[in-house]
């Protein structure tokens, strides 16, 4: 399964007329399958930041409470041809984890060369159904 995503770095510029007020995104897996998620990270204007820019990137899964510690924690890949990062959870993950089918929450952050740390997909609904055409 792929799903793709588009991040947002804020500087405190406005936003241009077609990015969203949110960079929230959320993500609808189902148990017993691999999901590689592609991430574009735009500044407000809506220009898309190489790759290069970043030194890392990492996506978070945890249950939706204060302070939970991460169940999957996915380091980026960077794409080719500079078209972004993606992340692969697979079933083994969701499985080694125990998690089990419900509703979670993720985010992603970036590092910089510097060391300094962005969230550049804000904390965002992850669900996870169980698998597909299996019985409720």
């Amino acid at each position: 399964m792929i799903k793709h995503l588009v991040g947002r770095l804020d500087d405190g510029s406005r936003l241009a007329n077609n990015l969203p007020a949110s960079a929230a995104t959320p993500v609808v897996l189902y148990s017993r399958t691999d999901v590689t998620l592609y991430l574009r990270v735009l500044n407000p204007q809506g220009v898309m930041f190489l790759p290069s820019y970043f030194s890392d990137m990492k996506l978070t899964v945890r249950q939706p409470l204060l302070g939970a510690a991460a169940l999957i924690s996915v380091a980026g890949v960077e794409g080719a041809l500079n078209l972004g990062w993606s992340f692969t959870i697979t079933d083994a993950q969701l499985a080694d984890s125990r998690i089990q089918p419900g509703m979670y929450v993720y985010d992603i952050w970036a590092t910089h060369s510097s060391g300094k740390r962005d969230v550049v997909l804000p904390l965002s609904a992850f669900h996870l159904q169980p698998t597909m055409g299996a019985a409720t």
